[in-house]
């Protein structure tokens, strides 16, 4: 049922998704003790974030049985997946760097760079972008 609801195939961009989710949720997680304003809505919020990738992959892995437009357009859900995780992840590791005193100044121009890429693929698919 796995296999054929996701796909039969595991490939990087699954790998990167999962990897940069458990990092947000890490340093999520992180920040929030630090910070302490760890909360059940907060975690829920994780819970159900997980749950809305996971529909996407599922429709990104159905469309990719669709002949010409299929795998193009799945391709460009997995990416946005993947690019909103890596924003995550760095606004989270910048706003740890900004707590303990930390320059790291790439961090924001990183994080600009790859909003502005998920601007442009959501301007392809007909989004705000």
């Amino acid at each position: 049922l796995v296999a054929t609801l996701f796909g039969r195939e595991w490939l990087p961009i699954h790998c990167a998704i999962v990897v940069l989710f458990c990092t947000d949720w890490i340093l999520g997680l992180t920040v929030a003790m630090i910070q302490r304003r760890v909360s059940s809505s907060a975690s829920l919020r994780g819970v159900l974030k997980g749950l809305v990738y996971a529909t996407i992959i599922l429709v990104a892995a159905q469309l990719g049985k669709v002949e010409l437009i299929g795998p193009w357009l799945g391709g460009l859900l997995l990416a946005l997946i993947a690019i909103t995780e890596s924003v995550s992840v760095l606004e989270k590791a910048d706003t740890l760097s900004i707590m303990y005193r930390l320059d790291i100044p790439f961090l924001r121009t990183a994080i600009r760079f790859l909003q502005q890429r998920s601007g442009e693929i959501e301007g392809e698919l007909g989004g705000k972008g």
